[in-house]
């Protein structure tokens, strides 16, 4: 149970209400116990004639039972806040965790799929799983504690003689019951392979549909789903086992408790109204007993569900830096525009197959850097190893006087602004897409950015203005309003080296003219790289880099590869 114990470990914020919560219901259980005791004492003033004395108890019970009533109106309440909390502090923690995971890590052992199916269906089945330990689970075996010792208080003969079976009966249940983790587990993985393989197709349909790829999906879905329900029935056969060994026990303990009874009452160590009140205490314990299976198979259906948490939770994240960042803090501070230099780069994805061999170029303070080559050519890469997405095999990227690798990541990116070729937005309002840029901007600072990116006569036409939806991916934007709108947000951003990875491959001439001033505006006083096939974006360069195999092959101004004609095929005019 070393997840569930973990997860305890990780909600410590809901100890307090747990340890209030198990206090309740321990009173909860005196109450209960004591109702049995007076149901038993006023049996047996009603068989001795003394009416008065039974109803007097009686008032007490019916007094009890009211009391008893309203705490466990609030130990629901209170069960039903802790376990939201839990719930909240996992996802919470999940999703940072999300955030912080190696982006090596995300792209090859990690499914989006089976991402979400733990992420939501996982922790929905823990929440289940929390929701029968607080508010039964817990609460039963409370109560068996309670009565158990009201029982010995009462006779600790008949106590001893019939409980004596109860630890073997544990014993079996807990024997019983631990392939089920192993099946829950098992189910959970195949449910979760099947979701990714639906969310990747659903993803790509047009090319799915294209290559009538139909049947193949089916039929891995469908695969998935079949061992899936499969370890779920062998789990439920292991159930059914435990509830036949549930009800034997059951029919055990009833008649051992008859027997006892009247051996006791007989030999005169309990009276009638006692051994009742015995029976309705001992049931609390054979209560217990009896959903022990259920208790155990709850507890390793959670535990297997955790288990699936941590295995992501658990995955290698960005390592919090301790190093030397003085040098670049007041670089920053003061928002010096830096040089970036990249020494004998060498980087693979994969150890046999390099991408980066010996690179080796700088980019001055406030000089805008153009590369360009074929796919695979490593420029991409430039831009992840410079961001510290992945860090070099053996050289280094740096920016003025540091070493980017003794540099905290958070630090390294918040001195540097991207736009990529598909613009990133969110499902969200113009705004809010704009603030991720800067958090703490001001509506004039926000309506300047998208002056200057060209976007703000579009946006101040809109009903709602900047507070207008974008719909997902900004969806309800044309392709060059997407690309304006993620260039005010890189000019809000106002960090000293921009990076452009193919920023108007997707757009016409018309688009890409368009955008030429807000990209002179996101520019201007800034280091910059820019990745292009265009003729008219490199042109906008100071200097180029042709790129092929991982090494400069040829490099020059823009004059000398498009007047000069050094450029190579990869160049669209």
């Amino acid at each position: 149970m070393r997840y569930l114990r973990r997860i305890f470990s990780d909600t410590k914020k809901q100890w307090g209400s747990m340890f209030l919560l198990v206090i309740l219901i321990t009173v909860i259980g005196l109450l209960s116990s004591s109702v049995a005791d007076l149901l038993g004492r006023a049996l047996d003033l009603g068989v001795g004639r003394d009416i008065t004395g039974a109803f007097s108890r009686i008032k007490m019970i019916l007094f009890f039972l009211a009391i008893r009533s309203v705490l466990i109106v609030i130990q629901y309440t209170l069960a039903r806040g802790v376990m939201e909390g839990m719930l909240l502090t996992l996802r919470t923690h999940a999703f940072s965790t999300l955030t912080k995971i190696k982006l090596s890590v995300l792209e090859n052992r990690v499914r989006m799929g089976d991402l979400s199916s733990r992420l939501n269906s996982d922790l929905e089945g823990l929440s289940d799983v929390f929701s029968g330990i607080l508010t039964w689970h817990v609460h039963a075996v409370i109560y068996a504690v309670v009565a158990l010792g009201f029982c010995f208080r009462m006779n600790w003969k008949i106590t001893v003689l019939y409980f004596t079976v109860v630890p073997l009966i544990i014993w079996v249940t807990e024997r019983l019951s631990r392939p089920i983790e192993r099946k829950k587990k098992a189910v959970a993985d195949m449910t979760g392979a099947a979701m990714n393989v639906a969310a990747e197709g659903i993803r790509n349909m047009e090319t799915v549909r294209t290559y009538q790829a139909e049947n193949f999906l089916r039929n891995r879905f469908g695969g998935y789903m079949d061992e899936s329900v499969e370890s779920n029935r062998q789990s439920e056969r292991l159930g059914a086992v435990l509830a036949l060994i549930r009800y034997f026990s059951g029919v055990l303990l009833l008649f051992l408790l008859l027997f006892l009874g009247v051996f006791f009452v007989r030999a005169g160590e309990l009276t009638v109204g006692a051994f009742v009140s015995f029976a309705a205490m001992s049931e609390s314990v054979r209560s217990a007993i009896g959903i022990l299976d259920r208790i155990f198979e709850n507890l390793r259906k959670g535990n297997a569900l955790a288990w699936r948490y941590y295995e992501f939770l658990d995955l290698e994240t960005e390592e919090q830096e301790a190093s030397d960042i003085l040098q670049l803090g007041k670089e920053a501070e003061r928002r010096e525009v830096p040089a970036v230099s990249f020494r004998q780069l060498q980087f693979g994805y994969h150890a046999d197959q390099p991408v980066l061999r010996g690179l080796s170029f700088e980019v001055s303070p406030g000089q805008t850097v153009g590369l360009h080559g074929a796919s695979g050519s490593g420029k991409s890469t430039i831009f992840k190893l410079l961001c510290r997405l992945y860090d070099p095999l053996v050289g280094s990227i740096w920016i003025g006087k540091t070493d980017i690798c003794s540099i905290d990541r958070s630090r390294l990116r918040a001195y540097i602004s991207l736009v990529t070729q598909e613009p990133v937005l969110f499902d969200g309002t113009i705004r809010e897409n704009l603030l991720m840029g800067n958090p703490d901007a001001t509506d004039e600072q926000l309506a300047d950015a998208l002056q200057a990116a060209q976007l703000w006569t579009y946006t101040e036409g809109l009903e709602y203005g900047m507070d207008t939806g974008i719909g997902v991916r900004g969806g309800k934007l044309s392709g060059g309003q997407r690309q304006r709108l993620a260039i005010a947000r890189a000019i809000l951003r106002d960090a000293p080296v921009v990076l452009l990875d193919e920023p108007t491959s997707a757009l016409d001439a018309e688009s890409e003219a368009a955008l030429g001033q807000a990209l002179k505006r996101l520019l201007l006083g800034k280091t910059a790289l820019i990745i292009s096939h265009r003729e008219a974006t490199l042109r906008r360069t100071d200097y180029l880099y042709e790129l092929e195999n991982g090494k400069i092959v040829a490099e020059g101004t823009a004059e000398d590869f498009f007047d000069g004609g050094i450029h190579g095929e990869t160049v669209i005019s």
